[in-house]
């Protein structure tokens, strides 16, 4: 298991940055930590980003 740095900025440059890393585009699963001082719609958001944006661009599509 390897801990990676933190990304943030724009959905935009989180995918670069992630894409970047060789280590994470190597990965077979990716952990997502909801910041804690977040509030509710401030978490909706970045799942919203990081499914409709960041994982798209890493290969990642919904089932069904």
């Amino acid at each position: 298991m390897r801990i990676s740095p933190v990304f943030h900025g724009t959905p935009d440059q989180v995918t670069e940055a992630v894409l970047a890393d060789p280590g994470l585009t190597q990965a077979d699963d990716l952990v997502l930590f909801l910041p804690p001082a977040f509030t509710l719609p401030e978490n909706a958001r970045l799942l919203a980003d990081l499914a409709n944006t960041v994982a798209p661009a890493l290969g990642w599509s919904p089932a069904g």
